[in-house]
């Protein structure tokens, strides 16, 4: 069975190993450890965890902003990740659901997510999860 819950410091081994192989990158590792505790306690961020017997398999994360051309906060999904050997088992779903019941409770006026356009099946996935393509992002 799967459980999600939120992420707290004694998850950063797992989850930097997570990002790096999300990011295809080794990132360096005392950096991450802070941006981590950082991220973990910052009143405008959730990390969520998705756990079978204990053991976790995969994590989400959103961050949130006040947007003045939303008039309000929202939040933007920021990595949906799920171990290899357990994907195709709805555990990413529960990662996205767990970031909406939060945006909901906190009264949230809106939940972006970005995907790489290389990141085809992501795509698909967020469609399928009632996620709209409305806008382009562009980086520098």
């Amino acid at each position: 069975m799967v459980t999600v819950r939120k992420a707290g410091d004694a998850d950063v081994d797992f989850i930097y190993g997570f990002t790096c192989e999300l990011e295809e990158t080794i990132f360096d590792r005392d950096t991450f450890i802070k941006n981590f505790k950082q991220t973990v306690t910052d009143p405008n961020s959730i990390v969520i965890v998705a756990e079978i017997d204990r053991q976790a398999v995969g994590y989400s994360s959103c961050f949130s902003q006040v947007l003045l051309h939303h008039n309000g906060r929202v939040g933007e999904i920021q990595e949906v990740f799920v171990s290899a050997k357990h994907r195709g088992k709805a555990i990413g779903k529960l990662l996205v659901r767990a970031i909406e019941e939060h945006s909901q409770k906190q009264q949230w006026v809106g939940l972006e997510v970005c995907a790489n356009i290389k990141r085809t099946d992501a795509h698909a996935f967020y469609t399928d999860l009632g996620f709209q393509q409305t806008h382009y992002k562009f980086t520098k």
